[in-house]
């Protein structure tokens, strides 16, 4: 007996269809029940690396952060300065390339012919139009994380 495979009644026909077998995100492992193997990720993000931390917003500043990511972890205080190098688990390397940046906003002109939610004026929409940076560690180990790469996606938000 498969447990992937659950019958549909259609009306006419009733048919076996099989479920997608579950497809886990880049650098997530998961367990052969089809979970997500959290001891695994605690240490793949517990591993060491090196780099310079950058402070974009004050230039030679300190920023100070407390960081938790899995439950029953403790909370470690961070004290990082700007250009200095640090020797930082993988996981707080990630946090600061990913979650430390904010949307900046701007009216854009809306096109000819697309109904949207007019509230800034004729044809005038507010949406993100860029990511500013706070913060950002650069490796200096050779790894193939491509996690501690800075996300540049833009993503669109429309006011309503």
């Amino acid at each position: 007996m498969t447990k992937n495979i659950r019958t549909v009644n259609t009306g006419r026909v009733a048919m076996d269809i099989a479920a997608p077998a579950k497809q886990a995100k880049k650098g997530v492992k998961l367990l052969p029940n089809g979970k997500v193997d959290v001891e695994y990720m605690r240490a793949k993000d517990n591993e060491l690396v090196t780099g310079i931390f950058r402070y974009h917003e004050l230039s030679g500043g300190c920023l100070e952060f407390v960081f938790r990511k899995y439950k029953g972890d403790p909370v470690d205080k961070y004290s990082l300065v700007d250009g200095q190098v640090y020797t930082l688990p993988l996981g707080v390397a990630k946090h600061l390339n990913s979650n430390c940046a904010y949307p900046q906003y701007e009216y854009i002109k809306g096109e000819a012919g697309v109904t949207r939610v007019q509230t800034f004026g004729q044809n005038m929409f507010m949406q993100i139009t860029s990511w500013v940076r706070r913060c950002s560690f650069q490796s200096l180990d050779l790894t193939d994380e491509q996690e501690l790469e800075p996300k540049s996606e833009i993503v669109l938000v429309e006011a309503i």
